[in-house]
């Protein structure tokens, strides 16, 4: 006896995945494409002031303690800073898989234990993490004929609540920088 199998004709393969394609090509506009994706951060970024301090002394009396203590802090991958004049930022990334709540915490507390050893003049550091979206800083120079705690008042009772009030912006903040021409 002849064996019958249920086979596919080849137009009904044809048919079907013309029919799929079209299901596909309907879904595409519910899809969410980015362009450059968002990804779960794992960065702590820490920022910090020092005023009018060179590059060299942050870098001696607040970057390398700070360094340090982040050093010993369990999951971290990698360490980069940068200290220039007036400021100075740490950025701590961990590795895969760790809870970046405590991870945050865990840098807090270290800054909390090595600002007592830091210069009175530096700030208490910031402490922020890398979000999965964009993060966007902007800087402004204000200089004047005028001295800079005039200066401070005007940019603090006119720009900063202006700048705040953008959609989009978390915080507008004001850092003050003296320089001499001496």
């Amino acid at each position: 006896m002849e064996e019958r199998r249920n086979r596919l004709s080849p137009f009904s393969v044809v048919l079907i995945m013309v029919a799929l394609s079209l299901v596909g090509l309907a879904s595409l506009p519910r899809l969410n494409i980015q362009y450059t994706p968002m990804t779960e951060g794992r960065t702590v970024y820490v920022s910090y002031s020092y005023s009018n301090a060179s590059a060299e002394i942050i870098e001696s009396e607040a970057t390398s303690k700070i360094e340090g203590v982040l050093a010993g802090i369990r999951n971290v991958t990698d360490i980069s800073s940068t200290s220039r004049k007036g400021f100075g930022s740490v950025s701590v990334k961990f590795g895969k898989g760790t809870d970046m709540d405590a991870a945050r915490f865990e840098v807090a507390s270290a800054i909390r234990n090595v600002y007592p050893s830091l210069p009175a003049d530096v700030s208490y550091p910031e402490i922020s993490l890398s979000g999965g979206g964009r993060v966007s800083r902007i800087s402004y120079l204000v200089k004047g004929g005028i001295p800079s705690r005039e200066i401070s008042k005007y940019v603090k009772e006119h720009v900063l609540s202006h700048l705040a009030a953008i959609p989009g912006v978390e915080r507008s903040m004001w850092t003050v920088a003296c320089h001499s021409n001496g």
